[in-house]
């Protein structure tokens, strides 16, 4: 039995790089590792999509990207993406403020209207996209990729 809402010493401060790093506290797995600024994170060791130990993983980035589509009539401008960056920081809070604030013509959707964020993330960061079989305009990632250069 453990005492719940304690602290615990999880690891020394040098054992803790941008690696993850695995432990086992009160029974629990946890991954640790440091941010790209330094901070320190835990979190549960396992992947809440695929349910697999992040510990096997490795840490690729933490800024988070904003892709939007202007409506008719609006024109890009760097007060504009500010604004965006700002909205988004109010809403979600600072540990989630946009390091980039794209502006693309289309975001690439399925035949049925969806969003697809993997083949986004999978074109701005020069990852295999996977299947793009429901895509239903390929061109759309060519501004996404572009983004990278």
């Amino acid at each position: 039995m453990y005492l719940a809402n304690r602290w615990y010493a999880a690891a020394l401060s040098a054992e803790i790089g941008a690696q993850p790093f695995a432990r086992k506290i009160c029974e629990r797995d946890i991954v640790l590792f440091r941010t790209e600024s330094g901070r320190l994170a835990a979190l549960e060791d396992r992947c809440a999509h695929r349910h697999a130990p992040l510990s096997l993983g490795a840490v690729k980035g933490e800024a988070i990207a904003v892709f939007c589509v202007l409506r008719p009539g609006e024109s890009d401008s760097p007060e504009l993406r500010a604004s965006i960056a700002a909205e988004v920081t109010r809403a979600l809070g600072k540990a989630l403020r946009p390091g980039v604030v794209a502006v693309v013509p289309a975001l690439p959707k399925t035949r049925s209207g969806k969003v697809m964020r993997r083949v986004v993330r999978a074109a701005y960061l020069g990852l295999d996209p996977g299947d793009l079989s429901a895509l239903d305009d390929p061109l759309t990632l060519e501004a996404i990729r572009a983004l990278r250069t």
